[in-house]
């Protein structure tokens, strides 16, 4: 078939057909522009460019023509080009708008190899308004690009541009995107982002950082034996440290903190009761997720040791002969792998992985008091806590309710706009630090006898991996890597030896845990 009546279509479309090309590029366009700059955003339209060119070549010579068999083929490409991009754009969107992250981002990759079905439906239940959004705004976009590319394919072929300004423009452009697409295309950095390739090499990511988690196993010797290399001398007097780790608690939202719901009234009086209890006023996670935050609480480096060069705490406290018991009330293979392998007894009380798992964090005391009872001289008693991890309707029981009625915080939620689901979250989510109230004040007791009966040293400390965004800075309630409530986390640290008062108002990183510990434990 000749040149002309093969490419016709494309070298000299009907206006019709012209104006849709251009509208479908500008439409990719938007709809990257929500999850990229400006710059990115026209970039990723490009890769919409050759489908654009297969529709354009599926249109009859004539509207009263019906399609070929090879341009029927060309306009199913098409489609599936476009539903493609908008999938991706979609995907890119909701993670810019709800987190301010990138899907190759190292916050995306170890979200989702940290999951399994039961966490990912549970987090489509936690984000269903976002996601709906997003899947609705995808169905219009296409929608709106198959509407006007079948009117534009019933226009008459007639007022084909074949001379003029028009045909002259048509062609600058048309050369100008397809040297774009060569050489989007040719640019690897560029080439990367076509959704195709650039979602295989995500799967790649997820299914190696996964891959790594796996053999934590085979590194847990190796790990210790560098401990050992590193160790220089450690106490052997006696003494018990009891570490709880939050899960999603921001400081913000107690009352100890000066919060103005009454969420933490067992730990207040606590505080006042007890002055060698600190609460550490200016404390911050510098991870606003759970991965990342373990990793800087409980590694850091070390000049002489190999591999990556940092040091596991657990592993440190394993080598100077510390009997490590590990507690947790959450599923999760990534903490298990990389920590939790150190503990000379690891107890999950939590067997339902994912968000929707409603096993209540008081159900950790039994084990926990058998853990006080060991009788190793010197033990490391690691306690992880479900806290407020979403949903936030499971961290509570009905006794935790109370109408708040129109308070302060709900004043400030309605003049901010808030929608009303963020505004029942953060009902819930007082709720749930009201659990945690009681929660911590029972291991505190527990801790604090124990050590009355033991007559030896001991050491209680809590803090939480990170915070959460509960409607003050945005309107959604969840992990947020830019909330400030994500990264102000609560501190507490009692001993039975010393008041730790005076340093309440000193800044406190969560980095500087491991440090702190070690201190306590003597082990240099």
């Amino acid at each position: 078939m000749p040149f002309p009546s093969v490419f016709g279509s494309l070298w000299t479309p009907h206006r019709a057909a012209a104006w849709t090309a251009l509208f479908l590029f500008l439409l990719t366009a938007s709809a990257y522009f929500c999850g990229v700059n400006a710059k990115r955003a026209l970039q990723h339209a490009v890769f919409i460019v050759p489908f654009i060119a297969l529709w354009l070549l599926s249109l009859p010579a004539r509207s009263n023509e019906s399609r070929s068999g090879w341009q029927k083929v060309c306009l199913a490409a098409a489609v599936v080009g476009l539903l493609l991009t908008f999938i991706d754009a979609a995907l890119r969107a909701f993670l810019y708008q709800t987190y301010s992250a990138e899907p190759m981002s190292t916050f995306v990759l170890e979200s989702a190899a940290n999951t399994n079905l039961d966490e990912a439906l549970g987090f489509l239940a936690t984000e269903w308004t976002g996601a709906l959004l997003g899947t609705l705004l995808s169905l219009a976009a296409l929608t709106a690009a198959l509407f006007v590319m079948h009117l534009a394919s019933k226009t008459s072929s007639d007022n084909a541009m074949a001379s003029g300004w028009g045909w002259w423009f048509w062609r600058f452009w048309m050369l100008l995107f397809a040297s774009v697409c060569i050489l989007s295309w040719a640019k690897p950095s560029w080439r990367i982002h076509y959704p195709p390739i650039f979602w295989s090499k995500w799967m790649e990511s997820v299914a190696g950082m996964q891959s790594i988690w796996m053999k934590a196993d085979q590194h847990e010797a190796a790990e210790i034996t560098e401990a050992r290399s590193v160790l220089l001398d450690a106490s052997s007097a006696p003494r018990t440290i009891v570490l709880v780790i939050g899960e999603s608690t921001t400081r913000d939202d107690w009352s100890l903190y000066g919060y103005s719901r009454d969420t933490t009234p067992k730990l207040k009086a606590l505080e006042s009761k007890d002055s060698n209890l600190g609460t550490f006023r200016q404390a911050w996670s510098v991870d606003a997720s759970t991965i990342a935050a373990f990793r800087s609480m409980f590694t850091f480096p070390v000049p002489q040791s190999a591999g990556d060069g940092r040091i596991n705490l657990f592993a440190l406290f394993n080598a100077a002969g510390w009997t490590v018991h590990w507690i947790s009330n959450q599923d999760d293979i990534a903490i298990q792998t990389q920590y939790a392998v150190f503990a000379s007894e690891a107890q999950f009380i939590n067997r339902m992985t994912g968000r929707s798992s409603a096993s209540m964090d008081l159900n950790v005391l039994p084990t926990f008091k058998q853990a006080l009872a060991d009788p190793a001289p010197r033990k490391l008693i690691v306690v992880h806590l479900i806290g407020a991890h979403p949903h936030y309707a499971l961290r509570f029981r009905d006794s935790d309710e109370i109408d708040w009625g129109h308070d302060h915080v709900m004043q400030n939620l309605n003049h901010l706009d808030r929608s009303p689901w963020v505004v029942a979250a953060r009902n819930q989510y007082d709720w749930a630090m009201r659990y945690q109230d009681e929660v911590l004040s029972e291991l505190f007791h527990l801790s604090k006898n124990a050590q009355a009966s033991a007559k030896s040293p001991l050491d209680w400390i809590f803090l939480s991996d990170h915070g959460q965004e509960l409607g003050d800075t945005a309107n959604r309630a969840g992990h947020s890597q830019t909330a400030p409530s994500s990264y102000r986390i609560p501190f507490l640290i009692w001993s039975s030896e010393r008041s730790f008062n005076p340093y309440e108002n000193r800044p406190f990183r969560a980095d500087f845990l491991s440090p702190l510990m070690l201190e306590l434990a003597g082990i240099n």
